[in-house]
């Protein structure tokens, strides 16, 4: 992804204050470059948004949450939506995890304890 262009994300999670400070670091660390930053809070209203606003650079996806979860909803937005990056996000460092929302689509597995300027530029491929 390029530095030049402004981003369109979406940030997937059930915890509202882990959102909050997402976007915080999102919008610190890249300034002016972000057009829009939006939530959802489980895998299916994250569907249901980018259904309604398919262009959406990248995409901030929680691994474990209710109604749907981070890696069904990934599975069918990378069918539906393969120019979208998922980013995955969870504390969960076993392999089984990882595997699996790669396996699904994910492009990448961020840590969410090892969240910080360094994992968020890569995620943006900067």
């Amino acid at each position: 992804m390029e530095l030049s262009r402004k981003y369109q994300i979406l940030i997937v999670d059930d915890h509202k204050d882990f959102v909050k400070a997402l976007d915080y670091q999102i919008q610190d660390i890249l300034g002016d470059k972000v057009q829009c930053i939006n939530y959802a809070f489980n895998g299916q209203e994250a569907l249901d948004m980018v259904a309604g606003h398919p262009t959406y650079d990248i995409v901030f996806m929680d691994i474990d949450m209710p109604v749907m979860n981070g890696v069904d909803a990934t599975r069918k937005l990378n069918h539906d939506y393969p120019h979208i990056r998922v980013v995955a996000l969870s504390f969960h460092k076993e392999f089984e995890y990882v595997e699996q929302i790669i396996r699904a689509g994910a492009r990448s597995y961020i840590v969410k304890s090892e969240l910080g300027e360094k994992s968020i530029k890569r995620a943006f491929n900067l």
